[in-house]
């Protein structure tokens, strides 16, 4: 009996083809395993704020086909735990988490959470006014400066954690920068969060920034009175209002005192004598003047 292989090429082509979609039909259908780890959510009640919780993601087993495996994104699965609204305050407890709460996963695929718990610590959320302050960066050019800076509004709302929200009592503005500004400018501006679980409403303010030109100061020139009678200010000669100075003395004898007031001197004479004694001081005698 002789052989022929290439004898019916196409039948056993075609039992080839077959064979080999069977197997990746039923290697398809066969079941397979992948672990995630989904990251955590909470849906919180109006009166409550979460301020800590650990572990920050769920370990989850997930069963299913191995094209759907393949095809999962892992960044869609998460886990969205609910709180209840009268869960205490202050301390550290903790919560189950359920398959129901693993969302991001396409049905015919079965879920298994392997951390089935977690710890929650949670506070009062409170909402108070707080006033909005403005912070700058930079200086003007030389010769001009800020005067003022006003926002609108000038309060805006905070809300959080009640420990978190106390603590504030202000809230301030991104950086302005006020450089090569010579007049008033307006702009809108991002506040900054005093505290990641602090909300603002609203995050941003209108802001008016007053630019001015500094004021130079000016020098005036004023006359200055004196104390000094005129007569003394007119005739500085006069051997009575000299003060220190060489004596009056007539163009004939020696350099003395005069026994008489000089013309032009007499209406301050007696002024000049009193303004150069001390009121404090006796009048002294000279010697040779007067009997002994």
């Amino acid at each position: 009996m002789s052989l022929t292989p290439r004898r019916n090429l196409g039948l056993k082509a075609v039992s080839l083809v077959l064979a080999y979609a069977t197997w990746a039909f039923v290697v398809g259908r066969s079941p397979g395993v992948r672990f995630i780890n989904a990251p955590l959510e909470f849906a919180t009640p109006d009166n409550l704020v979460v301020t800590d919780y650990s572990p920050r993601e769920v370990r989850v087993r997930l069963q299913g086909e191995s094209p759907l495996l393949d095809r999962l994104s892992e960044q869609n699965v998460y886990a969205r735990v609910q709180l209840e609204p009268t869960m205490r305050t202050g301390r550290a407890q903790k919560i189950g988490v359920q398959e129901r709460e693993i969302l991001g996963v396409p049905n015919g695929i079965s879920k298994e959470i392997i951390t089935p718990s977690l710890t929650v610590a949670v506070e009062r959320r409170v909402t108070k006014n707080v006033a909005v302050r403005v912070r700058t960066s930079g200086s003007p050019p030389q010769g001009f400066r800020v005067v003022q800076a006003a926002t609108e509004p000038q309060t805006v709302e905070i809300s959080g954690p009640e420990g978190a929200v106390h603590a504030v009592e202000q809230v301030w503005t991104e950086a302005i920068d006020t450089k090569n500004h010579k007049r008033a400018f307006t702009g809108t501006i991002d506040l900054v969060r005093p505290d990641p679980l602090v909300t603002l409403k609203p995050d941003n303010v209108r802001v008016n920034v007053f630019v001015d030109e500094v004021s130079r100061p000016i020098e005036i020139l004023a006359p200055v009175r004196s104390s000094e009678p005129s007569s003394c200010r007119t005739r500085p000669t006069c051997g009575w209002c000299s003060r220190g100075r060489r004596p009056w003395s007539s163009a004939r004898g020696p350099r003395s005192r005069p026994s008489r007031t000089p013309p032009g001197c007499r209406r301050g004479a007696a002024r000049c004598r009193s303004r150069s004694r001390s009121p404090a001081s006796p009048r002294t005698r000279r010697p040779g003047s007067g009997s002994s």
